[in-house]
């Protein structure tokens, strides 16, 4: 061990899935900082679901909302996020695999999501989005 660096990791909060939670099949995480609060975005694979909380001071996770697939969002097989800030806009973007889909959500100051956008492959080999599962990464460029 080296001096004055500790080499082991101490429990601070434990959270169990529930059915309200949605995180089933825990792939994806994405940790997003507004106005000094931090906010921590898991995706559920297995439960097709994104579940927002804010990480507070002593370690314990503050659930903020879940949001599942349903007729209206493809979020089948939710796995990975990417983030950017545009302006003081936060976004988000999770890929779902079995949806074969990337949904765009806008980060609200309270950790939130605001439905943005939906981009589904529709199967001509336009978008190649079928199985999309790994890490994303979004590129910028000034014009």
């Amino acid at each position: 061990m080296l001096s004055g660096i500790r080499n082991e990791f101490i429990k601070r909060y434990n959270l169990s899935d529930t059915p309200s939670l949605g995180l089933n099949g825990a792939l994806g995480i994405e940790i997003i900082y507004i106005g000094g609060r931090t906010f921590v975005y898991v995706a559920g694979q297995t439960d097709d679901a994104i579940t927002a909380f804010e990480l507070l001071y002593d370690g314990s996770l503050n659930s903020i909302e879940t949001i599942i697939d349903d007729s209206n969002l493809e979020l089948n097989g939710a796995s990975h996020f990417a983030s950017i800030s545009i302006g003081t806009s936060k976004y988000l973007y999770v890929n779902s695999s079995n949806s074969d889909s990337i949904t765009a959500f806008r980060v609200e100051s309270d950790g939130s999501l605001t439905f943005v956008e939906q981009t589904v492959d529709d199967g001509t080999g336009a978008l190649e989005l079928n199985g999309t599962e790994g890490r994303m990464a979004i590129g910028t460029s000034a014009g």
